[in-house]
Formats: structure tokens, C-alpha cells, sequence
């Protein structure tokens, strides 16, 4: 769906069969606050969490971490990996309803006396300006006034404790990526970027193309990795000789980081 316009079609009725089955989007467990976002459509700002991961209510107090990977390069397609970890060690419960957190994580072990202070406070300062009270004392008490008043409490509650009390905050995936794989990633990123710049520039001679800005600032990042690109681009001096061989060298490395991505899960979950 276009996140910068509003659908006239209704929502697909996918997700209230989900829901009616006792399923949870795993994303939503310990990504509340972020989009998510799993595709994005290129020169464009149209992007979708088309992608999601649905688990059985049951196990959502089993979800370690649920993230997305950002390896084009490596998956070779327009959408981000989306993937998973469980606890490592655990047992299902048989018949028993786990009430899922889906809100903010706080980091109750960062609490003192000044920070529950500063949130009583909150609370208070924000209660009177409401009209929570006045609300009480005029109204009679039922069903429906009662979960309203609730519903303002409760709000208030949310609110005072994002100001007063710290967020747990958690790793990012992509700071655990292995540095061969990152080398290989950058490497393929850099002649990609080349083999692109090169065929667009294709009317003008490669003399000029060499002088150009974009050019030299890929040059200079494959020269800081140690590729070799000057005796690249000094044994392949037609246009039609470097983009052959950029091509190749960047498909090598796209092929390279994939395989030490394999290499590097297969032993994580050796070790696990």
C-alpha cells in the first residue's frame, strides 16, 4: 500500500483471519515504534511492509527479536530480509493465553526515586488539566462512561511514562553483519554504482568520464578496500572493455558476499 495516499479499497480481509486465528505479527512484538517498511519502490517514496512474519499468540512471550536486514546487494531484490530469533531454550504451553505486550519496552532497572517523581508529576499536572474529574463527579458511572475514563487514564499513563521512563533499546541487526561480508557488500556496491554511471554516460568518451566527480569517488572507495581498480581501468580503456569487466567484477562479489552470509548463519546456529 502507498504510504502517501489513502485507499478508498477496504482492508484485505488476510488480516482479520489472522487475528481470528490466534495469530500476531511477529514485527509488531518488539518494533512498536518503528514502520517497518519491507519494499520500496525505486526513484519513488511508494513503500510496503508487504512482508511479515505471523506466529501463534502462544509464542509471543517466546520472541527474542524480530529485524530487517538491509542487503540488497547480497538478496539481489527490492525487498528487505525480514527474520526472526527464537529463545533458544522454551516449551509451549498447552491452552494458555499469553497477553502480549505490543506497546513500548521500558527499562524498569533505570528507575529511582527522581525519575518515579518526575512521572507522578506528569501524571498529576496532566489529570487536572483534564477533564477526567469533572467528568466523575458529574456523570453517573457505567459500561461506557467507565471505559472512556479509563481510556483518558490510561492515556495519560502512556504518555507520562515516554517522558519520565527510560526505553529498553535494542541492537540493531545490521551491527552484527560480518566484516568479510560487509567488505564484499562495499566492493559490489562501489562497481555496481560504476557499471551504472558508466553506461549513462555512455555519449560522452570515457576520457570525460573519468574526470567526473562521481567516478573518482567510487575509484577512491575501491582503492581504500584494496580492490585493484586502477589496473582494471588501465587494462580495459574502451567503454565496452570496462563495463564488460565491472559487470563481472561486481557479480563475483555480490556471489561472494551471499556465500559468506550463508557461511557466517551456518555458524551462528552451530554455536547456538
Amino acid at each position: 500500500r502507498n504510504n502517501n495516499s489513502q485507499s478508498v479499497l477496504p482492508e484485505s480481509d488476510i488480516f482479520p483471519l489472522l487475528t481470528g486465528k490466534n495469530l500476531i505479527d511477529s514485527y509488531r512484538l518488539t518494533n512498536s515504534d518503528n514502520s517497518g517498511f519491507t519494499w520500496k519502490r525505486d526513484n519513488s517514496f511508494e513503500q510496503s511492509r508487504i512482508d511479515m512474519i505471523w506466529i501463534p499468540q502462544k509464542w509471543g512471550n517466546k520472541v527474542e527479536r524480530c529485524y530487517l536486514d538491509d542487503l540488497q546487494l547480497v538478496t539481489d531484490s527490492d525487498h528487505k530480509l525480514l527474520g526472526i530469533s527464537i529463545k533458544k531454550v522454551w516449551r509451549i504451553k498447552g491452552n494458555e493465553e499469553f497477553h502480549i505486550n505490543t506497546g513500548p519496552q521500558y527499562n524498569m532497572k533505570l528507575m529511582d526515586e527522581e525519575k518515579w517523581k518526575k512521572f507522578s508529576e506528569y501524571v498529576q499536572k496532566k489529570i487536572e488539566m483534564s477533564t477526567l474529574i469533572n467528568r466523575m463527579e458529574k456523570n453517573s458511572i457505567n459500561y461506557n462512561s467507565l471505559n472512556k475514563l479509563w481510556k483518558t487514564l490510561k492515556n495519560i499513563m502512556i504518555e507520562a511514562a515516554n517522558h519520565a521512563i527510560p526505553k529498553k533499546k535494542f541492537k540493531k541487526f545490521n551491527k552484527t553483519i560480518n566484516k568479510h561480508v560487509l567488505e564484499s557488500v562495499k566492493k559490489a556496491k562501489s562497481c555496481n554504482k560504476l557499471f551504472h554511471f558508466v553506461r549513462q554516460e555512455r555519449a560522452h568518451s570515457m576520457v570525460y568520464i573519468k574526470s567526473q566527480e562521481k567516478f573518482k569517488k567510487e575509484v577512491r572507495k575501491l582503492s581504500i578496500l584494496k580492490f585493484g581498480i586502477d589496473k582494471l581501468i588501465q587494462e580495459n580503456p574502451s567503454r565496452d572493455e570496462f563495463l564488460k569487466t565491472i559487470r563481472e567484477q561486481s557479480l563475483k562479489f555480490q556471489a561472494a558476499a551471499r556465500a559468506e552470509k550463508r557461511l557466517d548463519t551456518t555458524r551462528r546456529i552451530q554455536k547456538a
